[in-house]
């Protein structure tokens, strides 16, 4: 059984911005983390909490938590964070979260994005399947409010390991 450890090596964040935010969006700063969800027996309670991913297994699930911070002085408008799914996991449908935020997918390599049930995935016989899951290979929040100087926000996702 393969064993992923040091697992937050594979967390990969590229950030797109349009022009009218570009220049306001110099100063947003951008870290990427990955957790896996742990459940305790704390005083008879089960309480689930996200630690750092440090050891994950095939068919174990991670939390990947992507924030954001505008350390500049001008607000931050018109931001697109695109994130890859990192090889050797796939993500897991509907888990795309942002508050303020218009999720997409892509299953190109981040060509063309749109919601999961409206892409498809050429065949090696030129025809045209539905995509799953399993195909996405990028995350995308639009996010739809101005970042004001010194505010933060975050997305996530969930993606099962390989």
């Amino acid at each position: 059984m393969k064993l992923f450890s040091n697992f937050i090596k594979a967390a990969a964040c590229a950030v797109l911005l349009s022009p009218l935010g570009a220049f306001a969006a110099e100063h947003v700063v951008f870290k990427s983390e990955v957790f896996q969800e742990v459940t305790e027996n704390v005083n008879g309670e089960k309480k689930t909490k996200l630690v750092p991913a440090a050891k994950v297994l095939p068919g174990e699930e991670v939390v990947y938590i992507l924030s954001f911070a505008n350390e500049g002085d001008a607000e931050a408008s018109n931001l697109v964070i695109n994130n890859p799914v990192p090889a050797h996991t796939w993500y897991r449908n509907g888990s795309a979260f942002g508050a303020g935020t218009e999720v997409s997918v892509s299953v190109d390599g981040g060509q063309q994005y749109g919601q999961l049930v409206e892409l498809t995935v050429p065949l090696a016989n030129g025809k045209e399947r539905a995509a799953t899951s399993k195909d996405v290979t990028h995350v995308r929040w639009a996010v739809n409010y101005a970042l004001q100087p010194g505010k933060t926000g975050t997305v996530s996702y969930r993606a099962v390991v390989q």
